[in-house]
């Protein structure tokens, strides 16, 4: 099947399938389209391939998750992102049956340059999922938080130069030393408070 094919990043036999007559809107049990599977391979030419054959980035399967969400789990596939960002804009905030966005996927697998990505397109950081949890609570480290919160996060400059900065430890003070007259400890005087 075509949606075999593009799991298996075949580019021949999906070239010779689309040649055929192959329908690219076909699902497998999941509800899964070939683009899903090019997607999820991150085989950006047959990503390519289907959507210059007429596939749409917009056909969520059976759990809701369109193209771009199985994309958006993982660094590798970048380009895949930026083309289905490209081909259906409006799915960088669609939510599938859990409420979870591309972004909030993204989010949860770590992946900070994706997060910015999808940010830059226009990702909605106060989406919820169907629990009441924001994306923001899913934030797993200060990286992910200040790009969802739109703060500069410290570069690996900034980040380097305070590891190098010289840690200066408090000034200790010698302990007074006892005068030779009396090895005797006096308390100094006090006033009285009357």
């Amino acid at each position: 099947t075509l949606e075999a094919a593009a799991f298996a990043a075949n580019t021949e036999v999906v070239r010779k399938l689309l040649a055929s007559g192959a329908d690219v809107h076909a699902r497998d049990s999941w509800g899964r389209t070939a683009l899903h599977s090019a997607a999820m391979a991150n085989h950006l030419e047959i990503v390519n391939l289907l959507l210059a054959a007429g596939a749409k980035a917009d056909v969520p399967d059976k759990v809701g998750d369109v193209p771009l969400h199985l994309a958006s789990r993982h660094p590798a596939r970048m380009p895949v992102v930026e083309r289905l960002l490209k081909a259906a804009p409006a799915m960088v905030n669609h939510q599938n049956e859990l409420g979870h966005t591309p972004l909030l996927v993204a989010v949860d697998h770590k992946w900070a340059d994706g997060v910015a990505r999808l940010l830059a397109h226009g990702a909605d950081a106060t989406k919820q999922d169907l629990n009441g949890k924001s994306i923001l609570e899913w934030a797993p480290n200060a990286k992910i938080r200040a790009l969802l919160e739109h703060r500069p996060s410290a570069t690996p400059r900034e980040k380097s130069a305070s590891k190098r900065a010289p840690k200066t430890a408090p000034k200790r003070t010698a302990a007074p030393k006892p005068s030779k007259k009396s090895t005797k400890f006096e308390r100094p005087a006090t006033r009285s408070r009357r």
